[in-house]
C-alpha cells in the first residue's frame, strides 16, 4: 500500500534526494502587487489584490543527496517520509532498507536507526518518521505499531493507536505535541490520479498513544 502521507520517491533504482524550498520571487516584505487596489475604510488600510497574477513561487534547491551504487548512506530506496528534526538535522525515511538515516543540514551522515523485522526497534513498511523536541517519532505498517525513540535513535517505547473501523496513519505530530492520525475505511489508487480516500477520521493522541480527540 503506498503511503498516503510523507515525502516518496521509488522506482526500480535508486534516487536522489532533493530539499528544496519556496520562495516567493515577485515580492519582497512590504512590497504589494502591482495590480492590487488599495482601499481606505476608517483610517484601516485594505489591499485586495488578484491572485491570478502579481505572485509567483520559484523552488530553491537548498540541498542535494543522492549516489548510486554505493551502497552509502546516500543511495536511497523507496523514501517514505522526510522531517526536519528540532536538533537541526534531517531524517529521512528510507523503506527500502528499513532505517531511518538522520543528516545535518550540510547533507553530512550522522547516524541511522531501525532494520528489517519485527523485533522492538525494528521494522516492517516504514512509512513516517516525525519529530517532537525531545523525541523522534516513527511508524510500521506492518508491525503496526509507533515508535518513540531519543534523538540519537534510541528506542524507548513502542505503541499501537486505537483504530476506528478502517486503517490508521499517524501523518506527524502538531506543534502542541499531539499526534496527528488519519483512519480510513477505504483507500483505493487510482492511476494517475494517486490515493483516493472516501471516508477519514482525524485524531489526536498524547505521546503514551491515548486518544485525546477526533
Amino acid at each position: 500500500m503506498p503511503s498516503p502521507f510523507g515525502a516518496r520517491a521509488s522506482s526500480g533504482a535508486p534516487l536522489p534526494l532533493v530539499v528544496g524550498l519556496c520562495a516567493l520571487a515577485a515580492c519582497g516584505p512590504g512590497d504589494v502587487p502591482s495590480n492590487a487596489v488599495r482601499a481606505d475604510s476608517a483610517g484601516v488600510e485594505i489591499v485586495t489584490s488578484d491572485p491570478g497574477g502579481g505572485w509567483t513561487g520559484t523552488l530553491v534547491p537548498v540541498l542535494t543527496m543522492g549516489t548510486v551504487g554505493d551502497g552509502g548512506p546516500t543511495e536511497f530506496f523507496d523514501i517514505q517520509d522526510i522531517e526536519f528534526l528540532d536538533a537541526g538535522t534531517l531524517a529521512v525515511a528510507n523503506r527500502g532498507s528499513e532505517e531511518v538515516r538522520v543528516f545535518s543540514l550540510d547533507g553530512t551522515f550522522l547516524h541511522r536507526f531501525g532494520s528489517p523485522g519485527r523485533g522492538p526497534a525494528e521494522f516492517r513498511r516504514l512509512g513516517m518518521v516525525a519529530g517532537s523536541p525531545d523525541s523522534i517519532l516513527t511508524w510500521d505498517g506492518g508491525n503496526d505499531r509507533v515508535g518513540v525513540r531519543d534523538v540519537q535513535g534510541d528506542l524507548v517505547r513502542t505503541f499501537r493507536l486505537e483504530w476506528f473501523g478502517g486503517m490508521v496513519f499517524p501523518v506527524d505530530v502538531a506543534p502542541s505535541g499531539e499526534i496527528v492520525a488519519v483512519t480510513a475505511r477505504h483507500m483505493t489508487e487510482l492511476r494517475g490520479t494517486g490515493i483516493v480516500v472516501d471516508t477519514s477520521l482525524v485524531s489526536f493522541y498524547d505521546m503514551q498513544g491515548l486518544l485525546i480527540d477526533s
